[in-house]
């Protein structure tokens, strides 16, 4: 900050106390003026002394005892006039005069003279990191102490506020300010100490009154979208909002509950949209376009091959134990059922109705060649059994005589 009055190093021009008709020399430090002579007054002269030189130097002897009192000749070199004396009023006013011009001149430089004191100040910081982070220190400390006054406090807000109305003139400025703005308060809404207070007021504002009114908030709807359409055209903030739906529908996807209903939504949503034969035709055509383009990644297609094979071999082997397991509950059934004596008497009363239905039947013929089948397999069946028993020998033991039998030759008594 500079002072008002401070003029950049300008000083203005003494104003000489003596009269407008007499010229003043110029002063020098240690002389002063005496009439239209210079005198050296570097050493404290004492004011009698320098009366007694005034009248020495510059009041001639005259013949008629003339006083120094006395107007001096018209051809006199030095005037013995007095002087008139200057009101200290008038001083001041000139004094105030040469300020006031000096400070008019200063504020038709000001600019330039701040521009050219940043300049100094910034180029004396650069070179000097001490004195940098010092005058940071100080500048802080000054900003501090000038705004515990409420009167600088409010005019600085006052020249923030036009600063800044002036700068979100500039679409430029507006829209990274506004993205700044928004991240700001999702980065705070995400506090539950911030949000919820947040609402409470959002709740309790006027605006949540006048959506109570259909028709405002059918406007406020309707200038809303048109302000979303306006930005989303931005490619910039369309990624962002993007992003933190993403984020947001994440988040929001943590819980089941919340998930579980999405879903039902999303269900019921798609299976109202697919009774549209126009609706369905065209999302089997989005589909299709979506795996054609797919497969022709040759990394997709060998990861969709691969998944499609272990999912057919998981298939295959649901379906051969499902099998195996169908299997496996038959016979346990015929099992079950074949234990039971009045199944199997039932059975076998079944069959041998089914036998003497067929057999009925039959001709002469065929219940000929039907029984000679039978003897033959009797006998066949005999003659294995006689083979066997002889291939085989007498291998059962007599408990009594301690000989070997056939089996068909001895019996089990029980004690």
């Amino acid at each position: 900050m500079i002072h008002p009055g401070y003029d950049g190093g300008y000083t203005a021009p003494a104003r000489s106390p003596l009269p407008r008709f007499q010229s003043a020399p110029p002063r020098r430090r240690g002389w002063t003026m005496v009439g239209s002579m210079t005198l050296c007054t570097a050493p404290r002269i004492p004011p009698a002394l320098i009366s007694a030189l005034w009248k020495f130097l510059l009041v001639p002897p005259s013949a008629g005892g003339v006083s120094s009192d006395d107007t001096a000749p018209s051809g006199a070199l030095f005037s013995t006039q007095k002087m008139p004396r200057v009101s200290r009023t008038s001083q001041e006013q000139r004094r105030q005069a040469a300020l006031n011009r000096s400070r008019a001149r200063y504020q038709q430089n000001a600019v330039q003279i701040r521009n050219r004191n940043s300049q100094h100040i910034a180029n004396v910081r650069a070179r000097n990191p001490d004195l940098r982070e010092e005058s940071r220190a100080q500048d802080s400390a000054a900003r501090a102490q000038r705004r515990r006054s409420e009167r600088i406090c409010t005019l600085e807000r006052l020249h923030d506020t036009e600063a800044h109305a002036d700068r979100r003139l500039d679409h430029q400025l507006r829209v990274p300010e506004r993205i700044r703005d928004m991240e700001a308060r999702a980065n705070r809404r995400i506090i539950p100490e911030y949000r919820n207070p947040e609402r409470v007021r959002d709740a309790a504002a006027p605006r949540a009154i006048r959506r109570e009114d259909s028709e405002e908030r059918r406007q406020e709807q309707v200038q809303n979208t048109a302000d979303h359409a306006s930005r989303r055209t931005n490619p910039e903030f369309r990624i962002q909002e993007r992003i933190r739906d993403a984020e947001a529908r994440a988040t929001h996807r943590e819980d089941p509950e919340e998930r579980a209903r999405e879903q039902e939504r999303n269900t019921g949503e798609h299976r109202q949209r697919r009774r549209d034969p126009e609706n369905r035709q065209r999302e089997r055509e989005r589909d299709a376009d979506y795996r054609r383009g797919t497969r022709r990644n040759p990394i997709a297609r060998t990861q969709e091959q691969r998944i499609n094979t272990s999912q057919r071999r998981e298939t295959r082997q649901q379906r051969r134990i499902r099998e195996q397991q169908i299997r496996l509950m038959a016979e346990e059934r015929l099992i079950n059922f074949r234990m039971d004596p009045q199944n199997r008497l039932d059975a076998s009363q079944r069959q041998s109705q089914r036998n003497m239905d067929a057999r009925a039947q039959l001709s002469e013929d065929e219940l000929d060649q039907e029984r000679e089948q039978q003897r033959n397999r009797i006998r066949a069946t005999a003659r294995d059994l006689y083979h066997r028993n002889i291939k085989e020998g007498p291998t059962e033991i007599c408990i009594c005589c301690g000989g070997t039998w056939f089996r068909s030759q001895i019996k089990n008594y029980g004690r």
